[in-house]
């Protein structure tokens, strides 16, 4: 029988295929899989993921993966941040952009 774990992050959904996920279109079920694009539900997935030792895989476009028929047995964090900042700084322009 899986283990069940409490209290996941809002928006974490079990056993989800990955295959959608990959431009391969290979790939068995994410035993947990939390796609955020907000940075405080991303510390958050980080945090319930190491507080259970629970493996972790950031996922990103899908390009050049292949992900086992099994699955990946852990939480499986797809960040969809998005947007670019930019501030004065120091007599110049810092930028911060959103990678997902």
């Amino acid at each position: 029988m899986a283990r069940t774990w409490p209290n996941p992050p809002a928006g974490t959904r079990e056993s989800v295929p990955l295959a959608p996920w990959t431009t391969l279109g290979i790939g068995g079920p994410a035993r947990w899989f939390l796609e955020t694009g907000s940075p405080a539900q991303v510390e958050e997935g980080l945090s319930w993921a190491a507080e259970r030792r629970l493996p972790l895989f950031v996922l990103g476009g899908g390009s050049n993966l292949l992900i086992a028929d099994e699955g990946f047995p852990g939480l499986v964090l797809r960040i969809a941040l998005r947007g670019i900042r930019h501030e004065p700084w120091n007599g110049a322009v810092m930028l911060e952009a959103a990678a997902g």
